[in-house]
């Protein structure tokens, strides 16, 4: 009986949870390549992550008063991230193993406006809590904050259907809370689809 219990309280708590967070407006897996800056490449090697993102965007619109911004699309977005890295270096002949990783949750808002009924132009920002494996002299191992901002192109295939090129400028660091702390800083590369709730 007390699990019962237990499950029609959780289930209660999340569906009030629910109703709390503004409607769903997006879906997308976001795929895309990137490397470090010149500014911030490791001792060990430059930077390599592989992109493997789960993204959900949650309706802000009603919030936006400005007639002319209305035409677009204003969400807060929550994503997933599990993506590959290698360190290459150059001098040792690393090449491209993949054998180190990250990990973690990214939120953030983000505006696409209208230029054509089908083209939109976009811009986004955002941090979250992140776990990266490497090791390296110059940022301690483990936790650490993922912060981009994104600039980008979207385009309708249909009503809900969407493809997005986007630039991201990322920089992790564990804001001093462990040290080293020098940061990673990534351009990164995306392609992403998405399905849009109208």
């Amino acid at each position: 009986m007390k699990i019962y219990s237990l499950l029609l309280l959780a289930f209660t708590s999340f569906n009030t949870f629910s109703q709390l967070l503004p409607p769903v407006k997006e879906l997308a897996f976001i795929s895309g390549f990137g490397h470090g800056t010149a500014r911030a490449t490791l001792p060990e090697g430059v930077y390599h992550p592989l992109f493997f993102i789960a993204h959900m965007g949650n309706d802000l619109g009603r919030f936006i008063k400005n007639p002319d911004l209305k035409k677009g699309i204003f969400t807060t977005y929550t994503e997933l991230q599990f993506n590959p890295v290698a360190i290459r270096n150059d001098s040792l002949n690393t090449g491209m193993n993949y054998s180190e990783f990250e990990f973690g949750l990214n939120s953030g808002l983000k505006y696409m406006y209208p230029i054509t009924p089908k083209w939109f132009v976009n811009i986004s920002g955002g941090t979250g809590p992140f776990y990266f494996s490497t090791e390296t002299r110059q940022q301690y191992k483990g936790f650490i904050f993922n912060n981009n901002f994104g600039i980008g192109t979207s385009y309708f295939l249909t009503k809900n259907l969407a493809v997005t090129a986007l630039f991201r400028l990322r920089h992790m660091s564990n804001a001093n809370i462990f040290s080293p702390n020098y940061g990673i800083n990534t351009y990164n590369y995306h392609f992403s689809i998405s399905y849009f709730l109208f």
